[in-house]
């Protein structure tokens, strides 16, 4: 992974209480993500917590963060979720549209 978090640090870090916990939870310094079957174990686990009431507004604070440059998903990515692996600031950003379907769809399903 490069570190893009030097590379954007000029754009401010937007405040998503939910998604910064979900991520810190799960692709925190602390977490073992080292492969796709890893990561999609983080996903499926964060959404376990969602539908037990945990990360309240997560697909909110998703759309939220997707609305922003990529500089600034990445450097929110970089700061919250250093296990999360990205090449470049798009790869960032098509990872986390991938994970936004999926909360979308797991959403879906749970109600």
């Amino acid at each position: 992974m490069l570190d893009f978090a030097k590379h954007f640090c000029i754009f401010p870090i937007v405040h998503l209480p939910a998604l910064t916990s979900a991520l810190a939870d799960h692709f925190g310094p602390e977490s073992d993500v080292d492969s796709p079957e890893d990561e999609s174990e983080a996903w499926r686990r964060i959404m376990q917590e969602h539908r037990r009431g945990g990360y309240s507004h997560l697909l909110r604070e998703l759309d939220a963060l997707l609305a922003g440059s990529d500089g600034e998903v990445t450097q929110f990515l970089a700061s919250h979720a250093p296990a999360w692996t990205f090449e470049s600031a798009e790869d960032a950003r098509r990872g986390l549209e991938v994970f936004y379907s999926y909360v979308q769809t797991y959403c879906k399903k749970a109600t």
